[in-house]
């Protein structure tokens, strides 16, 4: 199956490469900021189909890559032509390609979550979220690859291969999100969706230079999603947004949360709409770094909100994960360094990932590895992560996404 499958994406690519190879139409369209697409979109100034088939012809140069993108959704391109069809805009996203992490399911496609046996048992239904977004006018055009059972921060499986960072080919894209975060951060899509238990979503943004938010569970609808610890009560993997843009990423989750049109569609998704006097407000807000409470997880989980009550803190700020991207060799060794992400699926705080900085390895050969096993292996792999990018970790209280 896993053979069959391989030769059928190939064939996949090759006819997609042959009826849209990337040009300087291609190049103008998806080159576009976010805002001015959608503007673009919404006048009608573009047609839903003309855009669809610039960013599968970039999303095609990106994968053919760094290999980000299992395969191309067939009936995207119906869809699009649905739409410009329709006598009016659809909404808020009308026209806009978005790409959809394989976990989530996508009626008639296989969310294999790497293996081979979830191969040809196409799913009977969409995800709510992604369903969300269609009714918002986005279109769905391809599903993004991600490691062997979703559990861990690098970008393989045996089925469509290892994921590679777009910056940086010898340097892992961070996981388990690992396509989303390669694609939005080439410049294949504006956004796309995640999910995250450990760091799924924050990692892999961090890795690539992108902006993400871990919504507190209940928030985002979890139906139509592959849990990778179905049976895991009290821990429980959320879905989430990767945009190229921290300014995109708050628009994607006002769609989503306004209204609380998800609770319509999954009753147990909490009826929370966006606040958006809370976005907007200018009032100054109190943060507090988080620098040496990792050690004390359990104990964060039952102090975290009287802590911050009693310091008046509005957020938290915290790194990402130890170290910029790592290589595709280290980083499943590295994975103690998603204690930075996981406390947060623990404690299930709102936790986002944006870019601030940039890795310069200045002080690299002075740092004192006190002859760490783990600290050694980075400090001799960061050397390869100049210019890479480093995000912060913003954390917020439950429910204050």
């Amino acid at each position: 199956m896993r053979a069959k499958k391989q030769k059928e994406r190939k064939e996949q690519f090759q006819k997609l490469e042959k009826r849209f190879p990337f040009n300087s139409n291609s190049a103008a369209i998806v080159n576009l900021s976010f805002d001015d697409l959608v503007e673009r979109l919404q006048r009608r100034d573009l047609t839903a189909t003309e855009v669809l088939e610039a960013f599968i012809s970039k999303a095609l140069s990106v994968t053919n890559e760094f290999n980000c993108i299992t395969e191309f959704i067939p009936t995207a391109i119906k869809r699009a032509e649905e739409l410009d069809k329709h006598p009016s805009v659809k909404g808020p996203l009308h026209g806009v390609p978005i790409c959809v992490k394989d976990d989530h399911h996508i009626k008639g496609m296989d969310s294999t979550v790497g293996y081979a046996k979830n191969l040809y048992k196409p799913k009977k239904e969409t995800s709510v979220i992604v369903q969300v977004l269609q009714n918002a006018g986005a279109v769905p055009f391809c599903k993004t690859n991600l490691p062997q059972t979703v559990f861990t921060i690098s970008s393989d499986n045996p089925i469509f291969g290892t994921t590679l960072n777009h910056l940086n080919k010898k340097l892992s894209p961070g996981g388990s999100s690992s396509g989303t975060g390669c694609l939005v951060g080439a410049g294949g899509a504006h956004f796309g969706t995640g999910s995250d238990i450990a760091g799924s979503l924050r990692i892999p943004s961090h890795f690539s230079g992108i902006s993400t938010l871990r919504p507190t569970i209940g928030r985002m609808s979890g139906r139509g999603i592959t849990q990778c610890l179905e049976e895991c009560a009290g821990y429980i993997g959320v879905s989430g947004i990767m945009a190229s843009k921290a300014k995109t990423l708050a628009k994607i989750y006002e769609i989503l949360l306004t209204d609380a049109i998800q609770n319509k569609m999954d009753p147990l998704t909490l009826p929370i709409p966006w606040n958006s006097e809370l976005f907007h407000s200018t009032e100054p807000l109190r943060i507090e770094v988080l620098w040496e409470y990792l050690n004390r997880q359990r104990a964060i989980k039952h102090d975290m909100l009287d802590r911050m009550k009693k310091l008046n803190l509005d957020l938290i700020l915290a790194p990402a994960f130890p170290y910029p991207a790592s290589t595709i060799e280290d980083t499943e060794t590295l994975i103690n360094g998603c204690v930075y992400t996981c406390t947060w699926n623990l404690v299930d705080f709102p936790a986002g990932i944006t870019p601030f900085g940039k890795e310069t390895c200045t002080k690299i050969d002075s740092y004192d590895d006190q002859g760490d096993f783990y600290l050694k292996l980075a400090k001799k792999g960061i050397k390869l992560a100049n210019g890479m990018p480093i995000g912060v970790q913003v954390v917020g209280k439950p429910h204050h996404e």
